[in-house]
Formats: structure tokens, sequence, C-alpha cells
């Protein structure tokens, strides 16, 4: 069964503290991707592999990015926040919803300016956690 994402799927950042957060919602995302796992697997394929062949052992996971794209806000509070932890490389809270599943997570994001001439200004986002996200459910 689909699931609608419509209104279902937003990103916030904390604009207050970990110990007591102000989930406050990004405006202007279109696109949001990423997160889940890459794969556990480390390449040792070396002299003596077989030609045309890899080896690999089992290892630590990278984390994958969340990225996402947002119409440009520029007096818009979580936005300038977004802005401000990647200039000041300090790490910000985000949070991706989807209904009442969250995930949680700790990252220095890096954004990216997209000004089509006559289209509107956009900014791409990622954010790669600095550790395994969170999964929580969220009280509305």
């Amino acid at each position: 069964m689909a699931y609608l994402a419509q209104g279902a799927i937003k990103v916030e950042v904390n604009l207050g503290t970990d110990g007591s957060p102000d989930w406050t919602n990004v405006p202007g995302v279109t696109v949001a991707n990423g997160l889940g796992f890459s794969e556990n697997r480390i390449d040792v394929t070396d002299f003596d592999t077989a030609p045309g062949t890899q080896e690999s052992i089992s290892g630590a996971r990278p984390n994958v990015p969340l990225t996402f794209t947002m119409h440009d806000e520029p007096t818009d509070e979580a936005q300038i926040a977004i802005h401000e932890a990647c200039d000041d490389n300090e790490p910000i809270g985000f949070r991706l919803l989807r209904g009442a599943k969250a995930q949680e997570f700790k990252s220095v994001p890096t954004v990216s300016l997209t000004a089509p001439v006559n289209g509107v200004v956009t900014y791409s986002v990622s954010a790669t956690p600095d550790a395994k996200p969170t999964r929580t459910t969220v009280t509305p």
C-alpha cells in the first residue's frame, strides 16, 4: 500500500537546546531523501585477490545524509538557523517526521544555492548524522 507523502513528511530543526528542544518546521521543503543505512561492507581487495573479483568484510557503516531542497525564505527562523549552523561549522538538531514517526540527529549541514534566472530561488541542504539517528514516536 502506498503512503501519501503530501503534508505527511516534514523536516524540522531544533531551535532550543538538547535538554529542552524546540522543534520548528523548515518551510518550503519540496523534496527530502536519505537517512537509512549503507551496505555493511569494507573493501579489502588486494594484490592476491583473483582478477575481476572483490573481497570484503563486515564493518562500520557510514551514516547516510538527509538531503532536502527548500524554497528560500530569508526571514524564517528555521532556515536562518540552518544557514548559521553551516556558516559557523556547528551542529544543529534535525528531525525528519513521517506522520507520528520521527528520526532525530545532529549534524553540521552543507547548504548550496540554486538560483534559476526565471524561477524560485532554492537551497539544497545535506545533513549527515553525527551518530545513528534516534527513532521516536511524536505526539502531535
